[in-house]
């Protein structure tokens, strides 16, 4: 699985870069329809897999249309639902300052044995696998917010240029949720085993209940809803 395998994983990155920047409507399509492999705790390989694999498409997407990205930010203001998107992510990083951050990250340093100079990549994936509890998790929140945000500012501007566009994003939705659903099914009729793909990091597993690629079954509810 991909996750567990970090070559795979890049592999995976640049070709929905490239996918994206060759085909921008195409890799915002192929992300959106695999979205249900990946609803996991934040905190897991599976998770972290889905931001890289998000990153990589916006990073090909912004290569794409830079020149007419400043067109978008200022199509914000004039779209209320934009618009208040955008106050929540800033209402996310305004939350931060009631943070400790600059004690925070000395802290964390000291912890990770980083020395005078940081080790990025360690440093990065030590960071993402801290959970929710810890109070360095806001700061993955807020970021997993703007990430969001821009996904959906993509989303938008492609159903706002196509009305095909916005087809095929809803059929890529609906085909992965559909698989979703079914690859559940078929797990708790006994059918199927999807542990390989799931994984068992932070996985609650309830034979005959249908979680299908979830983390637990009630994830699994969630996501249909």
């Amino acid at each position: 699985m991909v996750p567990s395998h970090p070559p795979a994983l890049a592999a995976a990155a640049l070709f929905v870069a490239i996918l994206t920047w060759s085909r921008p409507g195409w890799g915002i399509t192929l992300l959106l329809a695999v979205l249900p492999l990946f609803a996991h705790h934040p905190a897991t390989p599976l998770a972290h897999s889905l931001i890289a694999l998000t990153a990589a498409v916006q990073f090909g997407y912004v290569l794409r249309v830079w020149p007419s990205a400043t067109a978008a930010w200022r199509a914000i203001a004039r779209q209320p639902l934009l618009l208040l998107a955008a106050l929540f992510v800033a209402a996310a990083f305004l939350s931060l300052s009631s943070l400790p951050l600059s004690g925070m990250w000395h802290e964390y340093r000291a912890a990770l044995g980083t020395g005078p100079r940081v080790d990025w990549p360690r440093a990065v994936e030590t960071w993402m696998q801290l959970g929710e509890a810890r109070r360095e998790f806001p700061v993955t929140s807020a970021l997993l917010t703007l990430q969001g945000f821009v996904l959906a500012l993509m989303v938008w501007r492609e159903t706002k240029a196509s009305s095909a566009a916005a087809v095929r994003l809803s059929a890529a939705i609906t085909l992965g949720l559909l698989a979703f659903i079914g690859l559940g099914w078929l797990e708790a009729f006994g059918l199927v085993d999807l542990q390989a793909l799931r994984g068992t990091t932070m996985v609650d597993v309830r034979p005959g209940t249908p979680q299908s690629m979830a983390g637990n079954p009630g994830w699994f509810s969630e996501y249909i809803v």
